[in-house]
């Protein structure tokens, strides 16, 4: 068995528990997924992930941390407008959480 093969093996009880009908399971799972992602150099699956656990449970407090890593991985791929984007919304949807303060830090770095 080759590793990709095992990668994606060890994948699958994430992918499972992201159909999950509990929501805060679905986006934790998510998170992870994207954070497996991540740290295989799949950046734009990652992403994907992120946004995925932001967008579909926006309800659950922890998806707003799929704003904060999406912007991350989109930094490391060079694409600085969705970065830019992905924080924006961070703080719009959750605008005294401390997540939205790291937000907006990064992007007063962005501007100097």
């Amino acid at each position: 068995m080759c590793i990709r093969d095992r990668f994606d093996e060890a994948l699958d009880p994430l992918l499972i528990a992201v159909d999950s009908t509990d929501d805060d399971e679905a986006c934790r799972a998510e998170l992870a997924l994207g954070e497996a992602l991540e740290r295989s150099g799949m950046l734009e699956e990652a992403g994907v992930a992120y946004l995925k656990a932001a967008y579909f449970y926006p309800g659950v407090a922890r998806s707003k941390s799929g704003l904060l890593r999406a912007a991350d991985v989109f930094a490391k791929l060079g694409r600085g407008e969705d970065a830019r984007r992905a924080l924006e919304k961070l703080i719009r949807d959750a605008p005294d959480t401390p997540l939205a303060e790291v937000a907006r830090e990064r992007l007063s770095q962005e501007r100097q």
